[in-house]
């Protein structure tokens, strides 16, 4: 075969269209040649243009004479010449039978046009090459986008391979696609992170979560932001926040997005902030709490009568102390809430109950400013943090009743709307200027710099208003009229199966009664009935089952029936007070037999006889639970020995026998030496902490189920709480809840709790 020259050809007899006769139709190959919408021609062994058709001469802007004169490698572009040059050499030597390749022709006017030339020999009779046939289609729009796209996925990637952010794309499950210079810097991979197993880099107590959400994700759900332990090359752990997307093709998914923010350096100071607020909770809390109740105590004059002049002076500490507590309180609640560290503790409730609460806790309030407070309850079944919601009202309430002129009304109301309840709080006060509408839920803001002196407050309360109504998805605002007044309304989600009536279940604390008896329908209509009362009934049938359920339940009584097969309800009566963990739990005998026809009482809180009226059953189940105790024991775990000093004499208005320690070491000694019937703990003591006492409890057989009282410095989470459950247990915070309210509920915790040990051991 002749060497194609590189140079422009100069043919000397070159081939000529020559036009077909018009007086004759054309050949239909002709005619297909001359109007074909895409270049075609015919190429010599030497290179040169035989035949062109004018859709070619169209593509590179040459006459067909010029084309025919300079043959295809003077208009292909010079990079794409030699791999031309190569599969036309193959071509015509016999190796291929046809060739495409994507090449450029350079246009008359200098710029390229890309082409997808696709070739093919024609032999002679005796099976020479003769001459190709070239078929020459335009893609330059088509390389234009490619190359547009190429760009694009570059510029992408250099955004992601450069982004601060962690990104990691994973496929088939487990297997990394992809991850940005930041994920491999953090972790300490090279290029060896591509085709990495996902299980490599995850902390164990990560990877079945992690697994759940890439399914959830490829299925489609927003999982919303996620945390989770990573482990580097070296085992290091880091702490990465971020959020999970799938990519899909064709309707199918391909791969599984991951971008993280490093936060292991933002986790270990929030853990040291966390330290720091806990001490200065429990450092300033607990002298505020024994300084509250001391100064209480003198005003009462329980513990002798004030000169006048001491009298005012007391009184002033006692409202400076209270102010110093609500702000106290204020800052701790608004930097743990806003954090994230103290969550919606939420449950089903009613809003009723909760508006009720809010203005019994101001109604005093009200009373010195001469304000009228009138409401309207609406019992809707809400899930919220109730203990939120009703700090929430109370600090509307109380801002409202601050802004009122005296003999002026407060009101207070509630109504359904689709899907969410509003809550308003409305007052007959000077209003708030337009421009301080927004301004008023910020932090230390008040309608007037003024305001602080005259009114008092800390300026915190409506901001915290704010935070919690946005935990719980609602909204708050105000509207006024300067001179007229200010409406401070906040909206809560409700609950898609919420009713117009809340159950008598949630409008107050309820109790836990099991109830055995083997008549079916006496079982139910017993339930029915304490039902209605607001009480929790377990109807069971067996005695068995009677111990099963006091032993995970730990109710609060249970109604027994003597007469049963199988086992008898004094055998089961004898099961229950023969065993520690259930000795406490009341017993109320509803049988046919009277007391004189059963020969015996013993054991047994309450007797009732078959056939009882529905108001007999709640009368003497009510009877039980209000039932007094008598001497118990109680251990105070309190290292400040003045706040100390002050549960005990609570302790001892309520009849109670008290052992106050201020040490781990010291509180197990006591309960060693005497049983007690109550705990009263502190959690921050100076040789360990309060739970190392609760865990010594537990493992004594005859304490395992005691009423504990937590009443400490620190915020607890609902999962530090149960950490701490003995037996029925409360959680009080220093300086939050006062020192009235200990008491109350150290009453409610030995009444519930039924004889302890104490007593026992002082009965016998």
């Amino acid at each position: 075969m002749e060497k194609v020259p590189s140079s422009t050809p100069e043919p000397s007899e070159p081939a000529r269209s020559r036009p077909a006769d018009a007086s004759h139709p054309p050949d239909t190959l002709e005619a297909v040649f001359q109007h074909a919408p895409i270049g075609m021609a015919m190429v010599g062994l030497d290179g040169s243009f035989l035949r062109v058709n004018p859709a070619l001469c169209r593509l590179v802007g040459y006459s067909e004479e010029d084309l025919l004169k300079v043959g295809f490698p003077a208009i292909t572009h010079p990079d794409d010449l030699a791999e031309d040059l190569a599969l036309a050499g193959q071509l015509f030597a016999g190796e291929i039978e046809t060739y495409d390749m994507e090449k450029r022709y350079i246009h008359r006017d200098g710029h390229p046009v890309w082409i997808l030339l696709q070739g093919s020999v024609v032999r002679d009779a005796e099976g020479r090459p003769a001459y190709a046939i070239a078929q020459i289609v335009d893609i330059s729009d088509r390389r234009a986008s490619e190359e547009r796209l190429r760009a694009r996925e570059e510029r992408y990637r250099g955004l992601f391979e450069n982004a601060s952010d962690m990104i990691v794309s994973l496929v088939h499950g487990d297997t990394i696609a992809y991850a940005n210079r930041a994920f491999r810097e953090k972790l300490g991979f090279g290029d060896e992170s591509v085709g990495l197993s996902a299980r490599r880099i995850i902390h164990p107590d990560c990877r079945r979560r992690l697994t759940e959400l890439y399914h959830r994700v490829r299925d489609g759900e927003d999982v919303g932001r996620i945390q989770a332990q990573l482990l580097t090359l070296d085992g290091r752990e880091i702490t990465v926040e971020g959020t999970l997307s799938s990519r899909t093709e064709q309707d199918r998914v391909v791969d599984v997005h991951a971008i993280f923010d490093d936060i292991t350096a933002r986790r270990a100071v929030e853990r040291l902030k966390d330290e720091f607020v806990s001490v200065v909770s429990h450092e300033l809390r607990t002298p505020l709490t024994s300084l509250r109740g001391s100064l209480g105590l003198l005003t009462s004059g329980q513990v002798g009568e004030l000169t006048p002049a001491a009298q005012r002076m007391t009184t002033i500490a006692v409202q400076n102390t209270d102010r110093l507590i609500h702000l106290i309180n204020d800052i701790l609640d608004l930097e743990r809430m806003e954090s994230g560290r103290i969550p919606a503790e939420r449950e089903l409730t009613s809003l009723g109950p909760i508006m009720r609460d809010s203005v019994e806790m101001v109604a005093e309030m009200a009373k010195r400013h001469g304000v009228v407070l009138e409401w309207e309850p609406v019992d809707l079944a809400l899930e919220v943090d109730p203990h939120r919601i009703r700090q929430t009202l109370v600090n509307l309430l109380s801002n409202a009743i601050k802004f009122s002129r005296p003999d002026s009304t407060v009101w207070m109301w509630a109504e359904r709307r689709e899907g969410d309840v509003v809550v308003r709080v409305a007052d007959e006060g000077r209003g708030i200027p337009n421009d301080r509408l927004e301004a008023i839920f910020g932090r230390f803001q008040q309608v007037d710099a003024s305001d602080s002196r005259e009114k008092g407050g800390t300026g915190l309360g409506l901001a915290i208003c704010r935070t919690i109504v946005t935990q719980h998805g609602g909204r708050i605002w105000a509207e006024s009229e300067p001179g007229h007044g200010a409406t401070l309304s906040f909206t809560l989600p409700l609950p898609e199966t919420t009713a117009e009536t809340t159950p008598a279940a949630i409008l107050s604390r309820p109790a836990t009664i099991v109830i055995c008896d083997d008549d079916p329908d006496m079982r139910t209509a017993t339930a029915a009935v304490l039902k209605r009362r607001g009480h929790r009934a377990i109807p069971v049938a067996h005695g068995r089952e009677v111990f099963e359920e006091a032993l995970r339940r730990q109710p609060d009584a249970v109604l027994l029936d003597l007469v049963m097969p199988g086992m008898s309800g004094w055998e089961i009566l004898g099961r229950l007070k023969a065993d520690p963990r259930t000795r406490g739990i009341p017993v109320i005998v509803l049988s046919r037999l009277s007391p004189d026809e059963a020969g015996s009482a013993a054991g047994v809180a309450e007797w009732l006889t078959k056939p009882v009226s529905a108001r007999e059953l709640a009368a003497g189940v009510q009877r039980v639970l209000s039932a007094p105790s008598s001497r118990p024991g109680a251990l105070i775990v309190e290292d400040d020995p003045d706040l100390a000093l002050l549960l005990a004499e609570l302790l001892h208005r309520q009849g109670v026998v008290t052992d106050t320690v201020g040490s781990v070491g010291a509180a197990i000694a006591s309960a060693r030496r005497r049983p007690p019937d109550l705990v009263v703990l502190d959690l921050v003591l100076p040789d360990g902490r309060g739970e190392e006492v609760v865990e010594w409890l537990r493992l004594q057989e005859s304490l395992e189920t005691v009423p504990l009282l937590v009443y400490s410095a620190l915020e607890l989470s609902a999962s530090e709480r149960e950490r701490l459950r003995l037996g029925p247990t409360e959680v009080l915070t220093k300086a939050r809840v006062p020192l009235e309210k200990v008491e109350e509920r150290v009453a409610r915790l030995l009444r519930d709790a039924g004889p302890g040990p104490a007593r026992e051991a002082g009965n016998a």
